[in-house]
């Protein structure tokens, strides 16, 4: 009998054993679950952060400036210096047309190159870009004219100053019209905005 009676602890102690290692089980499965949740939670507090950071980074910044006003863009200190509507730009003895009907804006920067390497302001290839917007939302690109005295056409050490011309050409009766034309100047993040009229 004291055999059979031990034998039934010893049973009862095993039972006993085996259930208190379920219970561990399933606490350390509701822990793992927990665990999965705050990962969870975590990765959506970080992707949360990282769209923010991403939207603060395309946030563009617009310079506003005057003609006669210097300001910086990249590596370049710029000033408008002047602009007009004419039929016709030259340098030396060339000269170009607008086609019938529209006229040139002759904008008339002063650049200087505050870069390590010389470059082209308005390279027509990699350069800053430069546009007019008339009435905020007809948009004119610059023209490439060949002449000498073209920004696009000038190397500018560093350190250096260089004077030119960037034309776009307009249609007369958007020269002639009373509404807004604003020069920008630049792309993506940092743009800057010159009204001229």
């Amino acid at each position: 009998m004291k055999k059979l009676t031990i034998i039934g602890l010893i049973f009862l102690l095993c039972f006993s054993l085996v259930g208190c290692g379920n219970a561990g089980e399933e606490a350390s499965g509701v822990e793992k679950s927990n665990e999965k949740e705050k990962v969870k939670e975590n990765a959506t507090k970080k992707d949360e952060v990282e769209t923010e950071e991403e939207e603060s980074e395309t946030v563009q910044e617009t310079i506003i400036a005057n003609v006669g006003e210097v300001f910086n863009y990249k590596d370049w200190e710029v000033k408008l210096d002047s602009f007009e509507f004419n039929q016709t730009v030259s340098s030396d003895m060339f000269e170009s047309s607008a086609d019938e009907g529209n006229k040139f804006l002759v904008l008339r920067f002063t650049v200087t190159n505050k870069g390590t390497k010389a470059d082209s302001f308005t390279d027509t290839i990699g350069g800053t870009q430069i546009k007019a917007m008339y009435n905020e939302k007809y948009e004119y690109e610059k023209l490439t004219t060949l002449l000498t005295s073209d920004l696009s056409a000038q190397n500018v050490q560093p350190l250096a100053t260089g004077n030119g011309f960037v034309v776009i050409e307009m249609p007369d009766n958007v020269v002639e019209a009373s509404e807004s034309i604003d020069v920008f100047i630049g792309e993506g993040k940092e743009i800057v905005k010159i009204k001229i009229r």
